[in-house]
């Protein structure tokens, strides 16, 4: 049943939906929509499971490529994503009225801030990909497997080659970090 509203869904928004027939882990599945994207020759977003989008993100993220052409790989500010937080908070908020409160202070920090900000890496929470990256850094390392670090590897082999990576100071999608993986201390 969740299956068909996804795919329908899928459908009316034009997006592709994959459902594996057993759990193969991230990096595989995201190399699968990696080699589509590829294929298709269009910008890919990957984005977790235990995430909350914010109205125009996608929009946002893309629209980031567009004023810079050797812009590689953008992420979105966020609540709990390390570098792209909107700032620090504890780890224990995450409830609706938390998230509430960051969008309002996400619409403030908007105003006063420019589109893009550049980074070292991103966060792979939410992890949008230049089709011109994809071209040449087809594949996340199958040695991060499960996950955990393959977004800082691939951040730095796309900064090796020219690209720039940012932050979208214009997107935001709420992280309920850990939920994808739990918080297992030997992730």
């Amino acid at each position: 049943e969740d299956n068909h509203f996804l795919e329908k869904k899928c459908v009316e928004n034009n997006f592709k939906f994959f459902l594996n027939e057993v759990n193969i882990g991230y990096l595989k599945s995201a190399n699968i929509a990696i080699d589509f994207a590829l294929k298709n020759k269009s910008h890919l977003i990957l984005l977790n499971s235990d995430t909350i989008p914010y109205k125009n993100f996608i929009s946002e993220l893309i629209s980031c490529f567009e004023e810079d052409p050797n812009l590689g790989i953008v992420s979105p500010r966020s609540n709990q994503a390390t570098i792209s937080n909107l700032y620090m908070t504890p780890k224990e908020i995450n409830d609706k009225r938390s998230i509430r409160k960051f969008i309002e202070d996400f619409s403030e920090f908007k105003k006063i801030s420019p589109k893009v900000t550049l980074s070292p890496t991103v966060t792979g929470f939410c992890f949008c990909v230049r089709d011109a990256v994809l071209a040449n850094f087809p594949r996340f390392d199958l040695i991060f497997n499960p996950g955990y670090e393959e977004e800082n590897d691939y951040c730095l082999r796309v900064s090796e080659r020219g690209f720039r990576i940012g932050i979208s100071n214009y997107s935001f999608v709420a992280h309920l970090e850990g939920k994808s993986f739990g918080l297992n201390k030997n992730r």
